[in-house]
């Protein structure tokens, strides 16, 4: 399919309509910037917050409508969040490996790691690998 250019052409979004949908949560402008382009252009819808509250409102206002948190926070930070990201089925946390010794078990959400640095490669292939996971469940749940 050819796609019009000039006057009156459509813009690209960048995302399908289908998506999938991340919210990234990190007080870090680099580290936004870099998981935003990663995922933006593989058709990812990218929310981004950069800090718990905001989180907070952008999942309220999603209706709670999202398939993935990336998180860049500390392990004392990801473990005080409120019920508001209980029910996103997926956490996938960007650990620093001066945090190496946190205890991973500690959260409700199902949880994934990918430990810095790291290359647009490595988490978008790890996120793909998250999500597919989770959609396997669901069909498999939904089979039952």
């Amino acid at each position: 399919m050819k796609r019009k250019s000039g006057p009156g052409a459509l813009p690209h979004l960048g995302f399908a309509l289908d998506s999938e949908t991340i919210l990234l949560v990190s007080q870090d402008t680099d580290t936004r910037i870099l998981v935003r382009n990663v995922f933006f252009h593989r058709g990812y819808l990218v929310l981004e917050a950069a800090d718990e509250q905001h989180a907070a409102f952008v999942w309220r206002q999603m209706q709670g409508k999202i398939d993935l948190i990336i998180v860049d926070a500390s392990p004392s930070q990801i473990f005080s969040w409120g019920q508001w990201h209980q029910r996103t089925p997926k956490l996938f946390i960007l650990r620093d490996p001066a945090d190496a010794q946190f205890d991973t078990g500690a959260t409700d959400a199902e949880t994934e790691y990918l430990m810095k640095p790291f290359t647009a490669e490595e988490i978008a292939l790890n996120v793909r690998l998250v999500l597919d996971c989770h959609k396997e469940q669901k069909s498999c749940l939904s089979c039952r």
